[in-house]
């Protein structure tokens, strides 16, 4: 199911901003948020609690890591490797 059919366009925009640095103020701030005082990160943390923005962000970074042939195994794989 294709949740962005369900996101305004500022939470698409914020769950793209997120997908590219997971940081949620700066997130609100790129999509149009108000970003006066607290009010951006307290909209961040609101967002990141809706569960269609955050199926978004999970989808976008799904994607990104396909393209670049990252696999949750060849990660630990490596962060093991470079651990030892």
């Amino acid at each position: 199911m294709d949740n962005q059919l369900k996101l305004s366009p500022k939470q698409a925009r914020f769950a793209e901003a997120y997908a590219q640095h997971h940081n949620a103020s700066l997130a609100c701030r790129e999509a149009g948020y108000s970003a006066h005082g607290r009010s951006a990160s307290v909209t961040g943390t609101r967002l990141l609690a809706d569960v269609s923005v955050l199926e978004r962000i999970q989808a976008l970074e799904a994607t990104a890591a396909a393209d670049l042939g990252v696999t949750r195994e060849r990660f630990l794989n490596e962060l093991q490797g470079a651990a030892a």
